[in-house]
């Protein structure tokens, strides 16, 4: 047999007997790893039924999946390095590689990364969630999506702007539906001379005949000067957060102004 014939049948005998010696770890790090896939996957849908139910079906929550995905991606990753460490990695050195790629790639994707965890954080203390109408660096509207990165609203001309979490998170927001009901203010001229208490008993009962104050927040009204002296009356009222009559201001505006005209208001 020539020297080359033999040298390649002495390879192929020796990885044979690599393989039937290392196919021992090979089967052990599969099943390992089965069933640390197995876990993983428990963990992921026992957290996504625990924060379902804790959120008791609330309107527009992510939180549940994605910390369900990320329990699973983290115990996943823990169970593939176990696995290479059956099969004889070197698992130490192996970390420690990751561990300065890791630190490499933190610094080039930096505002990715800050506006995932400022996702998480937005995700965890629910300040907001899908639906809920806010105010945030100079965009208002309501949310239509919560995701890791951005936050997308809606606004009253259907255009949708997507604010990175990292300004949402480090920005004063408003959340105008974080309360079942919002006071509104309108304001009217009075003429000179007029009987302020009677022009603010006049204008809260033409205010409560059409819209009715919730309990506890009382229709109310004040007359208050211009810099000229002259008078006005400011109305406050109540509305709900959600599904608002759009016509309610109008409504108001005419009966309020009929019954101040109606009404004998000199002093």
């Amino acid at each position: 047999m020539s020297p080359f014939l033999q040298n390649l049948l002495d390879g192929l005998l020796q990885s044979v007997q690599d393989l039937g010696q290392s196919l021992p770890r090979l089967l052990m790090a599969l099943i390992v790893f089965g069933i640390g896939y197995g876990i993983a996957d428990i963990v992921r849908r026992t957290i996504f039924r625990a924060i379902t139910r804790a959120n008791l079906g609330r309107k527009g929550d992510t939180l549940d999946t994605v910390l369900s995905q990320l329990a699973f991606a983290i115990v996943l990753t823990l169970v593939g390095i176990i696995a290479m460490g059956v099969v004889g990695i070197d698992v130490t050195s192996l970390v420690a590689g990751l561990g300065l790629t890791s630190l490499a790639i933190g610094f080039a994707l930096k505002d990715i990364l800050e506006n995932t965890i400022s996702g998480l954080l937005i995700l965890l203390s629910r300040s907001y969630v899908v639906g809920d109408i806010i105010s945030v660096s100079g965009q208002e509207g309501e949310v239509s999506d919560i995701s890791l990165r951005v936050t997308t609203i809606l606004n009253n001309d259907g255009i949708e702007t997507l604010i990175p979490n990292r300004l949402v998170y480090g920005s004063i927001l408003q959340n105008r539906t974080a309360r079942p009901v919002l006071r509104r203010s309108l304001e009217f001229p009075l003429a000179a001379g007029a009987d302020a208490r009677k022009a603010v008993a006049t204008a809260v009962q033409a205010a409560q005949q059409v819209a009715p104050a919730p309990t506890g927040r009382p229709t109310s009204a004040e007359v208050v000067l211009n810099a000229d002296g002259a008078q006005r009356l400011r109305l406050y009222y109540w509305v709900p957060s959600r599904d608002q009559d759009p016509l309610l201001a109008t409504s108001l505006i005419a009966a309020t102004n009929a019954a101040l005209g109606e009404s004998k208001l000199e002093a």
